[in-house]
C-alpha cells in the first residue's frame, strides 16, 4: 500500500518537474526572439545613423573629378570650381545646377548635353570647348570666352552673356531667346537657325519676337 503510494507521488513530481522545464524552454524561446528583434531594431538604428548622405556622395563625385578630370553624367550641382584649371575636361551630361565655374579654364571641354542651368561662368575660358545640346538658361557668362565654341542646339535662354566673346563659335539651332548680348564678340559667328526672340542685341537693341537667324 506505502510502494503505491510513493508510486504516485513520485509520478506526480515527474509530471511537475516535465512541466516546469517545459515552461522554462518556452520563455528562453521567447526571450531569445525578442533579443533577436532588439539586435534587429539596434541594426536599422544604426544603418540609418551612419547611412551616408547625398552631400557625402556629391563630395565623393567631385574628388573623382578633381582627379580625373573625367567625370560624364556626374552630379555636380553647385560644385565650387572657381579658378580651376579644367582643360579638356569630360563632363559629357553632368549636372552642374549653378555650379560656381567663374575664372575657370574649361578650355576644349566636352560640355556636351551637360546642365547649366543658373551657373556662375563669369570670366571663365570655354575656349574650343563642345557644349552641344548643353542647357545654360540663366546662366552668368559675362565677359566669357566662347570663342571657337561649339554650342549647336544649346539651350541659352535668359543667359547674362554681356561682353561676352562668341567669334568664331557655332551657334546653329542654339535657342537664346531673352539672353543678354549687349556687347558681346559675334564675329565670324554661325547663327544658322538661332533663335534671338526678345534678346538684348550687342548695341542694346531689343530684337523682335521670332528673331530667327539675326535679331529682327
Amino acid at each position: 500500500m506505502k510502494n503505491d503510494r510513493f508510486k504516485k507521488i513520485l509520478f506526480l513530481l515527474i509530471f511537475i518537474v516535465i512541466i516546469f522545464c517545459n515552461h522554462i524552454d518556452v520563455y528562453a524561446q521567447s526571450a531569445l526572439n525578442e533579443d533577436s528583434s532588439l539586435n534587429e531594431d539596434k541594426y536599422y538604428a544604426k544603418f540609418l545613423l551612419f547611412k551616408p548622405k547625398t552631400e557625402d556622395i556629391k563630395e565623393t563625385e567631385l574628388d573623382k573629378f578633381l582627379k580625373t578630370n573625367v567625370c560624364p553624367g556626374c552630379n555636380l550641382e553647385k560644385a565650387a570650381l572657381s579658378g580651376k584649371k579644367l582643360t579638356k575636361a569630360n563632363l559629357e551630361g553632368a549636372n552642374l545646377f549653378a555650379a560656381n565655374l567663374s575664372n575657370t579654364d574649361l578650355s576644349h571641354a566636352n560640355l556636351s548635353n551637360a546642365d547649366l542651368t543658373n551657373a556662375y561662368l563669369e570670366n571663365s575660358i570655354l575656349k574650343n570647348a563642345i557644349l552641344k545640346g548643353a542647357t545654360l538658361n540663366n546662366a552668368d557668362l559675362q565677359r566669357t570666352d566662347l570663342s571657337q565654341a561649339d554650342l549647336k542646339d544649346a539651350i541659352i535662354k535668359w543667359a547674362n552673356l554681356t561682353n561676352a566673346d562668341l567669334s568664331h563659335a557655332n551657334l546653329d539651332g542654339a535657342d537664346l531667346s531673352h539672353a543678354n548680348l549687349y556687347k558681346a564678340d559675334l564675329n565670324h559667328t554661325s547663327m544658322n537657325g538661332t533663335n534671338f526672340s526678345e534678346a538684348t542685341w550687342v548695341d542694346g537693341k531689343k530684337c523682335a519676337d521670332n528673331s530667327i537667324g539675326h535679331c529682327n
